[in-house]
């Protein structure tokens, strides 16, 4: 059967998996710390430090800070970690979904969401499906405060982007 939501949520929503890894958790920590701003925010760093690598960041250190102290303590944190091998970001790949959640969430600064992003984003898993405020509205307002997420299986993280550009396309 056709799921409503979906249906209408499906429009002309897009969105692009990230082929680096750093980055895609940089864009995570970033999207965290920035939320409606975000797409400004990630413009800023990468006009502010040119490709968005672990040196990079940590090259530019404090002035990370104009986009939060949070966000800039995450970033360079996860920044050193990479870059010492602490976190071995290509290594992780190799990593059960499960895993693969809880070393991510072993990262300073990453919680729940943020790792589910970067699974989606960076690792490619479609599984993944990202909860956020506009997601929990969706999960409470049109499933009754059921996660429909698990009737997609492997493909929960590709119905997730649809109900969410469906749902912010709504804002404002």
């Amino acid at each position: 059967s056709v799921d409503p939501v979906l249906a209408e949520a499906a429009g002309d929503a897009a969105f692009e998996l990230e082929t680096d890894l750093f980055a895609a958790l940089a864009k995570g920590i970033m999207e965290k710390g920035a939320s409606d701003a975000f797409p400004f925010a990630w413009a800023s760093l990468a006009a502010q430090i040119g490709e968005v690598s672990p040196e990079r960041v940590l090259e530019a250190g404090s002035a990370l800070e104009a986009f939060g102290k949070k966000t800039a303590n995450a970033l360079l944190g996860a920044a050193k970690a990479v870059r010492s091998g602490k976190i071995g970001m290509e290594r992780l790949a190799a990593l059960p979904d499960d895993e693969l959640l809880e070393q991510l969430e072993a990262i300073h600064g990453v919680g729940v969401k943020v790792a589910s992003c970067v699974m989606l984003f960076g690792y490619h898993r479609l599984a993944s499906a990202p909860v956020d405020v506009w997601i929990r509205r969706v999960i409470d307002e049109d499933y009754g405060g059921r996660s429909p997420f698990p009737a997609y299986g492997e493909h929960a993280g590709i119905f997730q982007q649809y109900l969410f550009y469906g749902r912010i396309s709504q804002k404002g």
